[in-house]
């Protein structure tokens, strides 16, 4: 039997390969849209503006990794 992720990683290769973009930014738009549909009315800060959700993910560890260092 499948697992959840199996099937999201399949999604995701099917659009992929459908779409012809790499699965990171087809995960990255659907996860704005579903963030979007639901209303969301955050703010994105703007030094994040325009960058893939794994560039985020990667500023946010760093900012982390750094803020942790410090103590």
């Amino acid at each position: 039997m499948p697992t959840q992720a199996s099937n999201v990683a399949s999604y995701l290769q099917e659009q992929s390969v459908a779409q012809n973009k790499p699965c990171d930014q087809i995960a990255d738009e659907l996860i704005r849209q579903a963030i979007a549909s639901k209303g969301y009315r955050g703010v994105l800060n703007p030094a994040h503006e325009g960058k893939s959700l794994n560039q985020v993910l990667d500023d946010l560890y760093i900012e982390d990794y750094l803020e942790k260092s410090r103590r």
